[in-house]
């Protein structure tokens, strides 16, 4: 889905649309240009290589927000961070939204996108079984059936 939305991937169906606009046929450095910024789950092996992961994974979003963008999309922020690190990262990303930027995340900590998301789509081998709320969402059951069976 990150693919698609961040412009790697032509989607089979459906359009991309950033700021009201229609960018589905635009490659990702013109939607880059526009406002979208991403991070990725695997994180820079060079030349911060030698860091810590709880360094690495900040230096994910830094190196995204280096293009000032207005949606940010998060693939695993949290993946490796240990307690404290991840609530540095919950802070840093609240304080983005309150300054206005939208993000999207695809992440497995549920504490984390219950402190983040106002809307949550949980997904299942590609398909969307739970949508609304993150309250709702992350205490619906087949979602707590698909967490479980990933654990």
């Amino acid at each position: 889905m990150f693919d698609c939305l961040a412009g790697t991937v032509r989607p089979d169906g459906g359009r991309v649309p950033l700021g009201g606009r229609d960018v589905t046929g635009l490659p990702a450095h013109r939607r880059v240009r526009l406002g979208l910024g991403r991070t990725f789950q695997q994180i820079a092996a060079e030349p911060a290589g030698g860091q810590p992961t709880g360094v690495l994974r900040l230096v994910e979003p830094a190196r995204a927000l280096a293009g000032e963008p207005r949606v940010l999309l998060l693939d695993e922020p949290a993946a490796g961070l240990d307690a404290a690190q991840t609530a540095r990262l919950v802070s840093v990303l609240r304080g983005l939204t309150e300054r206005g930027m939208a993000l999207q995340l695809v992440e497995h900590d549920a504490e984390l996108v219950a402190e983040l998301a106002d809307a949550v789509y949980a997904m299942v081998q590609g398909r969307v079984v739970a949508a609304g709320p993150a309250a709702a969402v992350l205490t619906d059951p087949r979602v707590t059936r698909a967490r479980g069976a990933a654990t």
